[in-house]
């Protein structure tokens, strides 16, 4: 599943090396919504990579600054399919 940031997105990186903004722009694959047992955590992360990195932040913060990003179409399959 590809996501596009559409406004800055405050994640930490799943190594524990920084929280960086990823800017309004970024593509993130990967993409999964888990389940935190932690008492006092949030409920719900999402776990997601970008430009080679892992990070994770909450779901009431990633759902209202990303939006789904079809992947690129295949030329193959467009022209098999007459468009």
């Amino acid at each position: 599943m590809y996501r596009k940031t559409i406004k800055p997105l405050l994640a930490s990186r799943i190594d524990g090396s920084s929280t960086p903004v990823l800017p309004p722009g970024v593509v993130l694959t990967g993409c999964r919504i888990l389940r935190n047992h932690a008492p006092g955590a949030e409920p719900y992360v999402v776990e997601f990579q970008s430009a080679g990195e892992r990070y994770s932040c909450p779901l009431f913060l990633f759902q209202p600054r990303t939006q789904s990003l079809a992947p690129p179409l295949d030329p193959v399959l467009l022209q098999g399919a007459g468009i």
